[in-house]
């Protein structure tokens, strides 16, 4: 799904259904966090009303109408699967509220420092949520267990994280993918840098371009990898390199085994400052950020179907409920 935000309405876009709705959002000011229910049905949306208090809302689509659910700090909005129940983080707290407003339950306080936003994602059975604590300057991963009432933090610091499975998170950190098991706290290596991809079986015949930039004949000087989202049973991950002077990224995908590589995105110039999937990721929508030139823009994001440009008209991707919430709007910085 798609929206765009213009003179207090947000316009909605299913490119599935290629339905279109549309919201009042003249009661907020500004807003903070956007989700939408994995059934498309409704939709979530927190920022500061009239009197510059926050205030979290939620609109079933069709209605075209908002409807304040809570009064008060509400970040990090993350829909339970198939069911109509809403997270949100309170700065200390998660909570979880319907759609209607009714049932306001607290989760678990994690925290009496207020910090916020945290990076909160579920697993794919909705039994564990991740989120990400502030140690000075790093992130530490975070589970917190539905079913036993139970946190536990660990050692690990991450830039970027995605659930591999209901117990594996697979996390980005100093240009480097690793995978950390949440019941044991032990953590694999997935990919080192990006240097050792040239030896993954089939790597070099269909990523030949970055293969090139890796070769052994041309001298590296950044090599990282980041980003990680498992997605349709594929890891996804960016690429950046700066070889004698040229500076390429790319998006790569791979199978857990790293068995079968492709190339879905290489840059031309500029820095890939995030990426994102349309409805069954078939669209993939790419953040490029480019260096501040006289006639170039700072950013652009840009949507590809099957290696062919498309033309949104200003439209954003809703955040994926499947991958960690970020700020409105989606400009993901890794």
């Amino acid at each position: 799904m798609l929206y765009k935000l213009a003179n207090d309405v947000l316009t909605i876009k299913d490119t599935v259904t290629k339905s279109e709705y549309q919201v009042d959002v003249g009661a907020l000011e500004n807003i903070s966090f956007l989700s939408v229910d994995r059934t498309r049905t409704n939709i979530a949306l927190s920022g500061c009303g009239e009197s510059n208090k926050p205030e979290l809302y939620t609109c079933k689509l069709g209605t075209g109408k908002l409807r304040e659910v809570y009064s008060g700090k509400a970040d990090d909005l993350t829909w339970l699967a198939n069911e109509d129940r809403l997270l949100f983080n309170s700065g200390n707290t998660i909570w979880q509220i319907s759609s209607t407003g009714d049932n306001l339950q607290r989760l678990f306080k994690f925290s009496t420092i207020s910090f916020s936003p945290i990076l909160l994602s579920l697993n794919p059975g909705g039994t564990k949520l991740a989120f990400t604590k502030w140690d000075g300057r790093l992130r530490n991963i975070c589970t917190y267990d539905l079913l036993e009432d139970k946190e536990v933090i660990s050692s690990v610091v991450c830039s970027y994280y995605s659930w591999l499975d209901n117990r594996r998170i697979i996390y980005s950190q100093s240009g480097a993918i690793n995978i950390l098991d949440v019941n044991s706290l032990k953590t694999t290596t997935f990919i080192q840098d990006a240097r050792v991809l040239r030896r993954k079986t089939g790597f070099v015949n269909t990523c030949h371009e970055i293969a090139k930039l890796l070769s052994r004949s041309n001298p590296v000087q950044v090599k990282a990898v980041g980003e990680p989202k498992y997605f349709q049973n594929r890891i996804y991950l960016k690429v950046y390199i700066n070889s004698n002077n040229c500076e390429k990224a790319a998006i790569l995908s791979t199978t857990s085994n790293m068995a079968n590589w492709r190339q879905h995105f290489i840059t031309g110039q500029g820095y890939i400052k995030g990426y994102s999937f349309l409805e069954r990721g078939e669209t993939l929508a790419v953040y490029l950020e480019y260096p501040l030139q006289k006639g170039t823009s700072p950013d652009e994001l840009l949507y590809y179907h099957q290696n062919q440009l498309l033309d949104f008209e200003g439209y954003y991707p809703f955040p994926d409920p499947s991958f960690p919430t970020i700020i409105f709007p989606l400009k993901i910085s890794v």
